[in-house]
């Protein structure tokens, strides 16, 4: 699990460039404040929706605006593989609108929100910085440009024309 994660980390990371020069926000990675392209959740959203519909994401998923307001005004964006308390933390210590994450922050069923259990910390932390959460996750996974063409594009499986190349088998099959 830890050696898929890290492929995910790398894989989520080469995402960020193109998530950054698309919505052209300020990361904690750059210096300075810049304005974002988009200036709203929503817009952020949206353009996300148009690029890894969540339309794909599993059905035991949860993708999406997670928290936060859609007309929130977005300047900076923070951007982490998943919302841990740290992660939160920096986003809050930036200054951040927005935060984008791979792994969403909620899965199941929330029954309460109070600081009693990390959930609760997580969420009660972002509504009191007025800190949007996006996530993408199995949406970002299937779909054409995500986390599976970028794993394929890491290991070779493309051709010149950009098209994956056909597996062969290798040894006994049944």
């Amino acid at each position: 699990w830890a050696h898929w994660n890290g492929w995910r980390c790398r894989l989520w990371m080469d995402a960020i460039a193109r998530i950054r020069s698309a919505i052209s926000c300020s990361a904690i990675a750059c210096n300075g404040r810049k304005e974002c392209k988009m200036k709203t959740c929503g817009e952020i959203a949206a353009w996300f929706d148009r690029r890894w519909p969540e339309s794909l994401a599993e059905s035991w998923d949860n993708v999406g605006l997670l928290v936060g307001r859609a007309g929130k005004e977005v300047h900076t964006v923070y951007v982490a593989l998943d919302a841990t308390e740290a992660a939160i933390e920096a986003a809050v210590r930036e200054r951040a609108d927005m935060l984008i994450t791979y792994y969403p922050l909620i899965f199941g069923g929330v029954k309460h929100v109070s600081d009693r259990d990390a959930l609760g910390r997580r969420l009660l932390s972002l509504i009191a910085a007025d800190i949007a959460c996006y996530s993408g996750h199995t949406s970002f996974d299937i779909a054409k440009g995500g986390m599976a063409d970028l794993a394929a594009g890491r290991l070779g499986l493309f051709d010149e024309k950009k098209e994956l190349l056909p597996l062969e088998a290798a040894g006994e099959q049944d």
